[in-house]
């Protein structure tokens, strides 16, 4: 029975470190591993699954029609994780992993050594769909919430989270012109297996272009994920640091200001019971909070354990002032401003 292996090795920063084994029976063996980065991964160990076997099947006929073994090997730089694809068409993955093995060996000696392997320009769909078929992405990010900004990164750059599609992966990305020829082809209002919307990643990402594009698509600025997480909620915990840092803060401010003629609900709350000032105050977000008290926001909301925006951002300064980085300083200042923020909104009644 044939069954094919996706391997990813860490590197120097956060990349994930796993194995995937996917059997044509729909059988799917995860080994997360622990890495440079400890929390890469959220499934570490063995687990197993069952997937859609004709699913699993489909996609070996469309990359391996012909191959009766496969040892693909994708090497993207010194700091870079090691890609591999295996493939046997008998089911022998202890052969193509010595297979694998051996071929290393032969490149120690002699660096101009190839792989083995067919599929060349197809390695990086081929590897995105078998992730994608083996829905790896669960073992990979757990549970995740859209105020996770590293998980809805990690997202756009794989596209393998099941109902993640090419619009929101594009909307992740800076390059408004993919966002428009992604839009006639996908639903703007699409969601993926958490909720997720094109709207909510372009905004977490701060792609603002995206974000006035989608929603002048007609995009739902009230949408929610299975947390009950808006797009303005995204909006809240975006660092726009793709921005030069002079531009930075006009561009929090804006990112912000863009759903006020959307008729975004500026007060609603996720199922925590947070609002996206609750959430801006978190993050240390000052000119989120800006932002959000122009549009009417209130900082008399309390969410479900009591606390209101003002209590978010005391409890992480606090944390914040735990660290002496120049990093951590900057954060220290953004949290200062965010408290004299809401004082100021407190003192003229709760809403600016």
């Amino acid at each position: 029975m044939a069954a094919a292996i996706v391997e990813r090795t860490s590197c120097l920063g956060s990349c994930p470190s796993y194995e995937a084994e996917i059997h044509a029976d729909g059988r799917v063996v995860w080994n997360g591993r622990v890495g440079m980065a400890e929390h890469a991964v959220a499934v570490k160990g063995r687990t197993e699954a069952r997937v859609d076997a004709a699913a699993v099947a489909a996609v070996f006929k469309k990359y391996f029609p012909q191959a009766e073994r496969e040892v693909c090997v994708e090497e993207r730089g010194i700091d870079s994780p090691v890609y591999y694809i295996l493939f046997s068409r008998k089911g022998n993955l202890a052969q193509v992993r010595a297979e694998r093995d051996e071929y290393h060996k032969r490149r120690n000696v002699d660096p101009t050594v190839t792989d083995p392997c067919s599929l060349n320009e197809n390695f990086d769909a081929a590897i995105a769909e078998l992730e994608r078929v083996a829905n790896t992405h669960r073992w990979l990010h757990g549970n995740e919430s859209l105020q996770d900004t590293d998980k809805v990164s990690a997202d756009v750059f794989y596209g393998t989270k099941p109902g993640f599609t090419p619009l929101m992966q594009a909307a992740g990305r800076d390059n408004l012109e993919d966002v428009i020829a992604k839009a006639g082809a996908d639903p703007v209002d699409s969601a993926d297996e958490t909720g997720w919307t094109a709207l909510m990643v372009a905004s977490s990402r701060c792609r603002s272009e995206a974000v006035s594009f989608l929603l002048s698509k007609g995009a739902n600025p009230n949408a929610h994920d299975r947390n009950g997480d808006s797009p303005l909620i995204a909006a809240a915990t975006a660092y726009c640091s793709r921005f030069d840092t002079d531009e930075q803060p006009k561009a929090r401010y804006a990112l912000i200001k863009q759903f006020a003629a959307a008729g975004a609900r500026v007060n609603a709350t996720n199922r925590a019971g947070q609002t996206p000032l609750m959430v801006a105050a978190r993050f240390g977000n000052d000119d989120a909070i800006r932002a959000l008290l122009d549009l009417g926001a209130s900082v008399q909301v309390k969410d479900k354990a009591g606390l209101d925006a003002k209590a978010y951002a005391t409890k992480y300064q606090r944390e914040i002032h735990k660290y002496n980085s120049d990093y951590q300083r900057e954060y220290k200042e953004r949290f200062r401003h965010c408290l004299q923020l809401l004082a100021n909104a407190q003192r003229k009644g709760g809403v600016q």
